[in-house]
């Protein structure tokens, strides 16, 4: 067998292990979405897994949310032009300009530099009787984290792994 196909091979094995195992999720997950209300624009502010600070969301520089790891919020403002940031105990945030539209659902995560990635390894080991690849816990370094928006197919992931909490109680009147 040569080296390309013993490559695609050996991820190909990794996928169905990895899926097996629950570590990745489903594409496209059943979470049901929320519609706009008149005059208002949706933003759903997204974690992206394995990133353990507690996060303060920011909108024109009021708090809006507590986001604490592994979950998201949705929020609803007016139409118009905001700047969204955030803080954690080590960091703050740049600041991301959004222009919300009447009717509009955007989608927002939070994003930084992994110190070390989520990799498998294409060397394997035998693990009682099974093959098993290599995984790297992933960490996100301090200082690089800021807001990136996304489609709805990728928000519905990050969704199928985290779980709601409200936002602040009359963050935006």
């Amino acid at each position: 067998m040569n080296m390309q196909r013993r490559n695609l091979l050996s991820r190909a094995i990794t996928l169905v292990l990895l899926n097996a195992s629950g570590l990745v999720a489903a594409a496209e997950a059943d979470v049901p979405l929320q519609d706009p209300l008149p005059g208002k624009a949706i933003i759903y502010l997204l974690r992206v897994p394995n990133d353990d600070v507690h996060l303060e969301v920011l909108l024109d520089g009021a708090p809006v949310a507590n986001l604490p790891p592994d979950k998201y919020t949705v929020i609803s403002a007016a139409a118009g032009a905001y700047l969204l940031s955030g803080t954690t105990s080590k960091e703050v945030l740049p600041s991301t300009a959004l222009v919300l539209k009447d009717g509009e659902r955007r989608f927002f995560y939070v994003s930084g530099a992994n110190a070390n990635s989520l990799g498998v390894s294409t060397t394997f080991l035998p693990l009682f009787g099974a093959l098993a690849g290599l995984l790297a816990r992933t960490g996100t370094v301090d200082g690089s984290r800021s807001w990136k928006e996304c489609v709805e197919l990728d928000a519905r992931g990050f969704m199928s792994v985290s779980s709601l909490v409200l936002p602040k109680r009359d963050a935006l009147s």
